[in-house]
């Protein structure tokens, strides 16, 4: 019995030890799974409180005010197409980083949308449609003639403001286009001043000009063989295609006539010297970019080239300021820069009269501007709208003093400011036209 009673509490005292074993363990566990439970505790806490803490909200709702254009950005009139969107982005990110307008408590910014269309005027017509019927867009910025002429409608009977770089005949600004402004300062705002200017101290006495057969060249020309007219200067014009690569032929028929002027584009002036053309030239129809002019023509080709357009950024300290912020955002400056500001700050400005986004009331608060003589505020100073005697009662043109210039050892040399061209100036042979 002795024998069986010890196994019996051997096993019983084994089996104990298991038991106290297996409970130490459980406390063991328990332990760990209480401190587990406290730091996930903790970490779920911390979680907790992070997510109590306050975000700041906005105490107003950015929205965007909708705009776009179809420019040239390739192809043959890219020359003329960059510049414009250069200029216009830049006072785009200056209006944005400034916070842009709030009206009745919502802040706006501008979104600008931009498609080329290769200086033709059947993809810019598509790209107008596309920008006003599938992008919504409120306002077109700088279109060109070509565009601009096959599809300002589109934009007009969709209430769409339009600002244009045309040459601001009454085909382009009318009553019945009140939607449409051209705040662009170039050379045929104030022809008539200018060409009275270049006779009384070049004495010209003929003009002749080879210029690009594409509709808005050729109104802008036309328009000067009127004010050359009305000035007693005979004019002579050969029109060339956009392909052109060889101008030595029209060249020598215009230079057989002895000129006293040469109105030619860069590569022709290069050709015109070639052929033993040493009078002066000029670029004052269409925008002149100094650099592509001195590159292509040569220094000496280029010397005395002439223009007429806004372009001194040394004359004020907002031009200057303007070269600065050009130069910081591209690397160099380009000499049009200045030209283009105004079709920006026109709808810019505009909203501000209007406290509105709507391009209907910018149209209203633009034409009141135009009525009380209300300056538009540009880099190179107060622009003032015009045009009423020339366009039926509609101040849509803006003018501003123009800089006689000239191309002088490779760079832009200012001649004189002329003032302002007033409503009479703007008609010099009447409302024929």
């Amino acid at each position: 019995m002795t024998k069986w009673y010890d196994y019996i509490m051997f096993f019983k005292l084994l089996f104990s030890l298991i038991i106290k074993k297996e409970e130490l363990k459980m406390k063991n566990l328990a332990g760990k799974l209480l401190t587990g439970l406290l730091v996930l505790g903790l970490i779920l806490g911390a979680i907790g409180c992070a997510k109590a803490i306050p975000t700041p909200t906005p105490t107003t709702q950015v929205q965007y005010i909708k705009m776009g254009s179809s420019i040239p950005l390739t192809g043959p009139g890219a020359y003329l197409g960059v510049p414009v969107q250069k200029t216009v982005n830049l006072v785009i990110d200056q209006f944005n980083d400034a916070g842009g307008i709030t009206i009745g408590g919502m802040k706006y910014l501008i979104n600008m949308i931009w498609y080329d269309d290769g200086y033709d005027p059947v993809q810019g017509r598509a790209n107008v449609e596309k920008l006003v019927t599938e992008d919504k867009v409120q306002y077109l910025v700088g279109l060109f003639g070509t565009t601009l002429g096959s599809s300002e409608q589109i934009a007009i009977d969709n209430k769409v403001l339009v600002t244009t770089t045309s040459t601001g005949g009454t085909e382009v600004i009318s009553p019945e286009k009140q939607y449409v402004f051209r705040p662009y300062t170039g050379a045929t705002v104030g022809a008539y001043s200018i060409m009275k200017w270049i006779i009384e101290n070049y004495g010209v006495k003929r003009f002749a000009v080879l210029q690009l057969e594409v509709e808005s060249a050729i109104e802008i020309t036309e328009f000067y063989k009127k004010v050359c007219s009305d000035l007693g200067v005979e004019t002579d014009v050969i029109y060339y295609p956009i392909t052109t690569v060889d101008f030595s032929p029209m060249l020598t028929k215009l230079l057989s006539w002895h000129p006293d002027l040469l109105f030619v584009g860069p590569d022709a002036l290069k050709e015109a010297r070639e052929l033993g053309y040493t009078g002066i030239a000029t670029g004052m129809l269409t925008t002149t970019n100094v650099g592509i002019t001195v590159t292509t023509a040569g220094v000496q080709g280029a010397e005395g080239y002439l223009m007429a357009q806004n372009l001194d950024w040394t004359a004020t300290p907002g031009a200057r300021a303007w070269h600065d912020a050009y130069v910081a955002k591209y690397g160099t400056y380009d000499d049009e820069s200045l030209t283009y500001v105004g079709l920006m700050e026109a709808i810019i400005q505009g909203i501000q009269k209007a406290n509105s986004v709507d391009p209907t009331a910018v149209m209203l608060a633009l034409n009141q501007m135009g009525e009380k003589n209300e300056p538009i505020h540009l880099p190179i100073g107060d622009a003032y709208w015009a045009g009423s005697l020339r366009y039926g009662g509609l101040n849509h043109q803006l003018v501003t003093p123009i800089d006689m210039m000239d191309i002088h050892n490779g760079e832009s040399r200012l001649l004189a400011v002329l003032p302002p061209p007033s409503n009479a100036e703007l008609v010099p042979y009447g409302n024929d036209d």
